[in-house]
């Protein structure tokens, strides 16, 4: 309750409360619970990298977010100004400490490494409503993930068209500009999976020849993998339990490590990714997702400027995708260079009649196809007809109606 006040309080923009205050302090802490509490200088000069690093990430986010801002037309607050002030402060202080630990050996009379730690999440926890960002929030903890030398499995979950194979393929061209690993290697694995099939796909990515039986294939993929040191794979579009030793993707050596994409959690927790290394995908806010539609309408990263006269109507048009990336980035790809107004209100009206198209549909149709019992894809089907505001006791009302044969414990499980 408290937490909705303080949103409610700071934030007029309901389009913008995406995601609760207790979720964003349970991210501080899965990230808190990686950091090396002091120790030897070898820790401390550990612990003082990653900060830089967090510092300078978050630094570079607030800058293009008050871009954004400002690209929007809101000026500049002086709370933004000064939060952002004691972030670059910060930063100063976190360089003199590494600074003294490598020309020393020691802190002297700087701060603990782990006390900027506990500065910066406090800090975060400070930073002005308008440019909190759920986005922000799983980059920031992608990274985290990644840094740490013992998480060896994250997982990226959510509904189809959320925004997962985006994120991953933003990460997969971060860590190859950055060269935080030697090598990044992508797979998708769709769901027709084979173990057979994915061995010959990543063999495909590193090219490398197989030959022999399932094993003989899998002794020589892992052998390639170790070979190549610190290396990231990640499998796209998981739908179902992978058994890395019988494909031949070796963790715990030489800093490998494995990003899986799905639709389905309990594919990551079945393949022993920890429920902390989880980030959740969820549908962009309003203003996120209008943010995302004008950039992806624009040109490099600039972006589009609409006419006046289209505004209201685009704004409608990006709406109707509900915070799906996926449906957003087509609307976007589809109407760039169109300023005039029939052209909108045609989009608007394809929109009205659930004509996103084949690539959106595809999408949808593959959650639909993963419920396997046709009773749950009946009960899918009837509740597609029921508006959106329809209560949840009606719904079971509706699938007790429909007749079905499995229980509606079984029902809640897989739809």
């Amino acid at each position: 309750m408290i937490a909705k006040e303080i949103l409610q309080k700071n934030w007029n923009d309901k389009d913008m409360i995406g995601w609760s205050f207790s979720r964003r302090i349970g991210q501080l802490c899965d990230v808190k619970d990686h950091t090396v509490n002091g120790g030897s200088n070898g820790d401390d000069a550990l612990t003082i990298n990653q900060l830089l690093s967090r510092l300078t990430r978050a630094e570079d986010n607030i800058d293009k977010k008050l871009q954004w801002l400002e690209f929007q037309g809101n000026k500049r607050k002086r709370q933004d100004d000064d939060w952002l002030d004691k972030l670059k402060d910060l930063k100063k202080r976190a360089i003199d400490v590494k600074n003294s630990l490598h020309q020393s050996g020691s802190t002297n009379e700087f701060p603990e490494p782990y006390e900027l730690g506990d500065e910066f999440d406090e800090l975060l926890l400070m930073k002005p409503w308008m440019l909190l960002d759920e986005r922000d929030e799983n980059m920031e903890k992608m990274w985290d993930l990644l840094e740490h030398e013992e998480v060896l499995i994250i997982g990226i979950d959510g509904m189809g068209g959320v925004g997962k194979t985006f994120m991953a393929t933003h990460f997969k061209n971060e860590i190859k500009r950055k060269g935080t690993f030697k090598d990044v290697f992508w797979v998708t694995v769709s769901d027709d999976f084979t173990t057979f099939k994915l061995q010959h796909d990543i063999a495909a990515t590193i090219q490398v020849k197989l030959y022999g039986d399932e094993m003989t294939r899998a002794t020589i993929l892992t052998s390639e993998l170790e070979k190549r040191g610190k290396t990231l794979l990640i499998l796209d579009d998981v739908w179902e339990y992978i058994d890395l030793q019988k494909v031949g993707i070796p963790l715990k050596v030489n800093g490998i490590k494995l990003i899986i994409t799905t639709r389905l959690k309990h594919v990551c927790l079945q393949m022993d990714c920890l429920p902390n290394n989880i980030i959740r995908m969820h549908p962009l806010s309003g203003e996120e997702a209008w943010e995302l539609f004008l950039l992806k309408l624009g040109h490099r990263g600039t972006p589009a400027r609409l006419p006046p006269h289209v505004l209201e109507i685009a704004r409608s048009v990006v709406m109707k995708c509900d915070g799906l990336q996926l449906g957003i980035s087509v609307m976007a790809r589809t109407m760039k260079g169109k300023n005039e107004i029939y052209w909108w209100r045609h989009a608007l009206n394809i929109l009205d009649r659930l004509e996103m198209g084949e690539e959106v549909l595809s999408v949808l149709k593959r959650s639909y196809d993963n419920l396997i019992e046709k009773d749950i894809q009946k009960c899918f089907l009837r509740s597609a007809l029921f508006p959106n505001e329809t209560r949840k006791e009606e719904w079971v009302m509706m699938v007790v109606e429909s007749g079905g044969t499995v229980s509606l414990f079984v029902i809640f499980q897989q739809a």
